[in-house]
Parts: structure tokens; sequence; C-alpha cells
């Protein structure tokens, strides 16, 4: 649909923020952990070649985007004009009818490629179930929605997991005598001395309120999200600057810790 007059338009630099928690996540304070286990080089390798698969992905949704755009303006185009003749002003109709292509491949009047580019300037916003809706059959939809579902139970999996993860790694306090705080201690340790609460029980806790928190945002109609953005990408940009700092100050001061592997592939999996 397109945007009611005088609607909040955002800013590039705002637009940046948007694309930038799209793309970057909470996966991404993994990657050291990631290139230690399977290899700087074999890491390397596997980013640069999901940046590639990710720039082509970014393309193809690009194109969809005008070419469902130039699907609308031609709708429109013809709707007007039919208007035009049964109201009796035909002569005054857009010259475009089913025969005029929506491009044209001829370059020798610049005017005349503008007119056919305009079908495909993106100017409306268009959902993706939409586009589902313009260019798939009910099967095709059928999977898409499918394969959307699984996409945000996958993601929404991710951070569930996280928070109740890291939640539970600050608030549980108790530390076996043969481990440290940097060693992984197991679920069934005790997260306090007192209490009898299992580190286990911690986390189901945890992620218990994190679901009941949150969930009910799932059946919000939640659409300017301007200022969470902000937040967000501020939070994140302080998690990466906290880890790089306290990176650099482990190599200042104690100097480089192990020699990480050329390439491992039993780390992949």
């Amino acid at each position: 649909m397109p945007e009611p007059a005088g609607a909040e338009q955002y800013s590039i630099w705002v637009g940046l923020i948007f694309v930038f928690n799209l793309i970057v996540g909470t996966g991404a304070l993994a990657l050291p952990f990631v290139f230690s286990q399977a290899g700087w080089l074999l890491g390397t390798t596997v980013v640069l070649i999901l940046a590639f698969i990710s720039y082509i992905t970014v393309t193809f949704v690009i194109e969809s985007i005008a070419s469902a755009n130039a699907i609308i303006t031609w709708k429109k185009t013809q709707e007007r004009r039919r208007a035009l003749q049964a109201s009796g002003d035909g002569g005054h109709a857009n010259s475009d009818s089913e025969d005029t292509p929506l491009v044209t491949t001829s370059s020798e009047n610049p005017d005349d490629n503008d007119e056919s580019q305009r079908y495909y300037a993106i100017q409306q916003k268009v959902e993706m179930g939409e586009m589902a809706s313009m260019f798939f059959n009910k099967i095709g939809i059928t999977l898409f929605y499918v394969c959307l579902t699984t996409y945000l139970y996958g993601d929404l999996s991710i951070y569930g997991t996280a928070i109740a993860k890291s939640v539970t790694d600050v608030s549980c306090t108790y530390i076996p005598q043969n481990k440290t705080c940097h060693d992984k201690i197991p679920d069934q340790e005790p997260c306090w001395e007192t209490g009898g609460l299992r580190r286990l029980d911690a986390y189901r806790i945890f992620l218990t309120l994190f679901v009941m928190t949150l969930g009910p945002f799932a059946f919000f109609n939640v659409q300017k999200t301007k200022y969470l953005q902000i937040l967000t990408t501020m939070m994140r940009w302080l998690a990466f600057t906290i880890m790089i700092i306290y990176a650099s100050k482990k190599l200042i001061i104690d100097g480089p810790q192990g020699t990480p592997a050329l390439a491992n592939t039993a780390g992949m999996f």
C-alpha cells in the first residue's frame, strides 16, 4: 500500500541502522569462538562465501520489489485509463496500452527510457507476503509462509537460548572447587550455594520469563520501530566495543594466547 500523506520518512542513516540490525545479530558475538574452532583460513573462507550468497540474495529481493512496484504501477495506469474511457474522456487517457512494454531496450531517446523505467522505481512499500501472492500460486504461497515461519522460529530460538543462557551465567554465583569462572560449568551443578536450584532449572525459569515477557508482542501491530532500532544498534555496538577492548587488553597484557589452526573441518559440525 502507498504511504499516506504526511507519513514519516526515514533518513539514509536510519535506513542503514535498520539494515545493520537485519544483517548483524547475536551471531556476530560468537565469531571469534567460531574462528578458533574452525581455523582462521577456513573460517574466513566460509564467511566470504556466505557474504557473497547474502549479496546475491539482496539483489534478488531488490529486483522482486522493483517488479512488484512495476506491476502495481501498471495496474493503476490501466485502471485510470479505463476510468477515463468510461467517463467519455478517452482522448486524454494515458498513452499506455496493453501492448506497451513495461521496459524498452532502445536508448536512442533518454526520455523514453525514463518513461519505461518509472514502472520499476521503488516508490511503494511492498511486503514479502504481498509479493508472494503476486508472483506465486497457492502452493508457492504456502511454501513461502512455511519457510518464513521456520526461519522466524529458528531466529527466535537462538535469541531465547542466548538470552536465557547469558542471564543464567550472570545470575548463578556458585562455582565448583575444580572450576573457574571461565570454565564451562555443568548444568547439574547448583546455581547458588543455598536453595537447591540447579543451573538447568534456573535456565528454564529465565527462558520461560523471556517467552512470557516478549511472546505477547507477536500479537501486536508494531510498525514504528525507529527508536527501538536505534537502541538496538547502540546496544550491539556497545557489546562489540566491550568485546574488542577486552580482547585487546588481554593481548597487550598477557600477549598472544594459543595457536589457532589453519583449518579444522571437525569444528564446523
